[in-house]
């Protein structure tokens, strides 16, 4: 696919939140790390693309038990989602309804919360909706 076709391809946007401890320099341990259940939340909504004017200008905020740890644009480099899929095309078959997912601008500062029992996740898309988990 080309860029302008991945890019007419997008049907819509949503939150996706990555609980998974994430062995990033163990290869043998990483996709294990992230095999539990409630290890990606998703949702609670779709945002149709229409709806969304600029994916440039949409800002996103993480909150760890009511206090803001990080915020700023969900994706600094909006402009290159669809080169990005585009080129993931080239290797993997997409269908209807495949969700592809890529990290905000803001990653690191939820990959350096240490989360426990009882602490509560909230992630923030702009004015569009807002993801909330509690951990058991």
């Amino acid at each position: 696919a080309t860029p302008q076709e991945a890019e007419a391809a997008i049907v819509g946007y949503t939150l996706v939140m990555d609980l998974s401890a994430g062995a990033a320099g163990d290869r043998d341990r990483f996709i294990e790390s992230k095999q539990f259940p409630g290890a990606s939340p998703i949702g609670p909504a779709i945002v149709t693309a229409d709806e969304v004017v600029d994916a440039r200008g949409v800002a996103m905020s993480l909150a760890l038990n009511g206090v803001e740890v990080a915020s700023g644009a969900a994706y600094n480099q909006a402009e290159e989602l669809p080169a990005r899929i585009a080129n993931l095309s080239r290797a993997y078959a997409f269908r209807p309804g495949d969700l592809v997912c890529f990290p905000h601008s803001q990653d690191s500062a939820m990959s350096s919360c240490r989360l426990r029992a009882g602490d509560n996740v909230r992630v923030t898309l702009g004015g569009l909706m807002s993801l909330e988990v509690s951990v058991i």
